[in-house]
């Protein structure tokens, strides 16, 4: 009868090991699933033009023929 408790209490330990990594592992999902709709956002503003030339423009300082680049310069 002892042998049957043991092996009782050894599958509830395992049982609770493998509900932690469930645990985890549908966190890990989640977050993945966050990154995925956010990447997919990213991607469809991407296919906009003024977005992209809004992000030319911040990070390339690219300025279109006429216009005049100003710098501005923080003072302490």
């Amino acid at each position: 009868m002892s042998w049957a408790a043991v092996n009782i209490w050894g599958q509830f330990a395992k049982l609770h090991e493998k509900s932690s990594v469930v645990a985890n592992m549908e966190q890990q999902l989640v977050e993945a699933n966050k990154l995925k709709e956010q990447t997919k956002r990213e991607i469809a503003r991407l296919h906009n033009d003024e977005y992209l030339d809004q992000i030319i423009r911040r990070d390339f300082h690219y300025s279109k023929t006429g216009e005049t680049p100003l710098s501005v310069s923080k003072s302490q």
